[in-house]
């Protein structure tokens, strides 16, 4: 049933719903995203908790996403290609149009 889910909204909708212990930790909720919809369908079962333990221990995406663009604000020597900058961009306008932004 939850592969038979298209948007990736829905997708993460049902994972909550089905998967109580993603509520509170992204790392899981994208490891669960993963294995059902991602790559990681195919890994043995032991391959996947080797990732998963990995994953667990691993810094936040969020975290380091943040310091990127902390640092890449005040520092434009670390900038970006100007073709990821204007995707980047283009992502945030879109994000902002779904969710009624400016």
């Amino acid at each position: 049933m939850l592969k038979e889910i298209k948007t990736q909204k829905d997708k993460v909708k049902a994972l909550l719903r089905d998967y109580p212990e993603t509520r509170s930790c992204d790392k899981l909720l994208w490891l669960g995203f993963m294995r059902l919809y991602g790559g990681f369908a195919d890994l043995s079962e032991l391959d996947y908790r080797r990732v998963r333990k990995i994953i667990l221990e691993a810094a936040p995406f969020e975290s380091i996403r943040r310091c990127r663009q902390k640092l890449q604000e005040h520092n434009p020597e670390l900038s970006a290609t100007d073709i990821v900058k204007e995707f980047r961009g283009k992502e945030q306008k879109d994000m902002s149009d779904y969710f009624g932004g400016k």
